[in-house]
């Protein structure tokens, strides 16, 4: 059984198990906003080093403490101590347009097993849920649970995700928008995130393509 203490405020896990490791990890990746492929090149490993161990539903294998030890370096927490969770903001754009999706415990079964399923089907699947109003013209509704595959090249009227950098401020916006090359576009009335992107591969990427997205369950309440 997973244990766990409070320390200055902050989550410890103790005794991790593989499921905990990976859970941790992706707690990392969406504290610092990377990708599996983009941390992995941080601490020096190979892409397949972390990308197999999340993706791979066929591996048994737990990280090794060397590569712990470096990620926790990286995101300067100690070794499966959960990153404080702060969104990156760049000027002119909406705070947290989007965030690595996380299971929870008590969440939605359905839903959790339907993006487990998706992302089980193809290495290379990041799913996101949508934060934002970009998007609500074409239909995508903020918590809805975006799959991104990142190995999937962009083509024009693609709903992709990107990475917005602040070279200067060392900070970064994942967001999600429809690629009109080379812009990025938003598809709203919302004056929050109605600003062109351009693509140009510094500080607008795309990331990957949205091939999948899913709707969990919404209570509504209905005036009589």
């Amino acid at each position: 059984m997973l244990a766990n203490c409070a320390s200055n405020g902050r989550t410890v896990l103790l005794m991790p198990s593989r499921d905990d490791t990976r859970e941790w990890v992706k707690a990392v990746l969406a504290h610092l906003r990377m990708r599996p492929t983009q941390l992995a090149h941080a601490i020096g490993r190979a892409p397949s080093t972390i990308n197999r161990f999340l993706n791979d539903p066929g591996a048994t294998h737990n990280l090794q403490p060397e590569t712990i030890d470096q990620i926790a370096a990286l995101a300067k927490v100690r070794p499966y101590e959960l990153p404080e969770d702060r969104t990156p903001k760049v000027n002119g754009m909406a705070e947290a347009e989007a965030e690595a999706y996380r299971a929870r415990p008590d969440g939605d079964v359905l839903l959790r097993h339907a993006v487990e399923r998706l992302v089980e089907m193809r290495n290379g699947v990041d799913p996101w849920v949508l934060r934002s109003n970009a998007l609500l013209s074409i239909g995508y509704l903020p918590g809805d649970v975006m799959l991104v595959d990142l190995n999937e090249r962009p083509r024009a009227h693609d709903v992709v995700c990107a990475q917005v950098y602040d070279w200067v401020r060392s900070r970064a916006q994942t967001v999600f928008r429809l690629y009109e090359p080379p812009y990025l576009l938003a598809s709203t009335t919302d004056q929050a995130v109605l600003r062109p992107l351009v693509v140009d591969d510094n500080v607008v990427v795309v990331k990957g393509v949205v091939t999948a997205s899913i709707r969990p369950r919404r209570n509504l309440d209905v005036a009589a």
